[in-house]
């Protein structure tokens, strides 16, 4: 799939949004904290063979240098095969530590969606920035399209780590398809602010119903970022929809 050369983040018109434009920051978000209770919910395997789990045993062995024998390895895997020790529940810690550490920041693909403009900018009084992600492919790189599905997709334990993060972090029920969503995620990186390319903001669009006193504290965030170009929206006069104009 073709990534877009730029992409939207609606935001509301307060002061954490202010201080996000005079710093040049992302704030990237835990999964739980986000307005969708499904958001990083996977369904996994319940039983795997005896050779599955052998494989998945040596493969981390190799990686952390061989501390475990051969045999060792083979009692383990015999063990989790036949319900010695409680695969599911080890493997499902091991996953909520995985998604402990992933962080994610949305944006969208529309600029113009009057839900989106209703429910992440304060009811069209806050801003949708755009960003030109070829000015930072590195706060980019780990940019994904949301796949929006009916059910759970059913995921081994022992697949790839970043391919599972990628899973949890794009995978969200149709009803949400309107958004045509996409999100970078980070991991382990814990940080909740990360700094971006100040060249990539290109534009800031305000809301039909921003005040004049929040457009001028905007700028005043901006003022060192003469790039930056302002619109806003109005609302269109024979249909349901918004008109985005530029403005000075």
């Amino acid at each position: 799939m073709e990534m877009p050369n730029t992409l939207f983040r609606y935001r509301p018109d307060n002061d954490y949004t202010l201080e996000s434009l005079r710093e040049s920051y992302l704030w990237f978000s835990k999964l739980e904290d986000y307005n969708d209770p499904f958001d990083g919910q996977l369904s996994f395997r319940l039983s795997y063979s005896y050779d599955e789990i052998f494989r998945h045993c040596y493969d981390l062995n190799d990686k952390q240098g061989f501390p475990l024998s051969l045999d060792k390895i083979s009692e383990t895997a015999w063990q989790w095969a036949n319900g010695v020790v409680d695969i599911t529940s080890v493997m499902t810690q091991t996953v909520a530590e995985i998604t402990d550490k992933v962080r994610t920041c949305c944006f969208t693909a529309k600029n113009n969606n009057i839900l989106m403009w209703s429910h992440y900018a304060n009811s069209h009084k806050g801003i949708c920035l755009e960003f030109d992600l070829s000015k930072d492919i590195d706060t980019f790189y780990h940019l994904i399209p949301m796949r929006y599905v009916e059910d759970y997709t059913e995921h081994s334990h022992f697949g790839n780590t970043m391919e599972q993060i990628r899973c949890f972090v794009r995978n969200k029920f149709l009803d949400w398809q309107y958004e045509d969503e996409y999100r970078v995620f980070n991991y382990p990186e814990t940080r909740n602010k990360i700094p971006y390319n100040p060249s990539a903001l290109k534009t800031v669009i305000f809301g039909c119903k921003s005040t004049p006193e929040f457009i001028k504290k905007v700028k005043e965030a901006l003022v060192d970022k003469p790039e930056v170009t302002f619109k806003r929206c109005e609302l269109d006069t024979k249909s349901y929809k918004l008109i985005i104009k530029n403005i000075n």
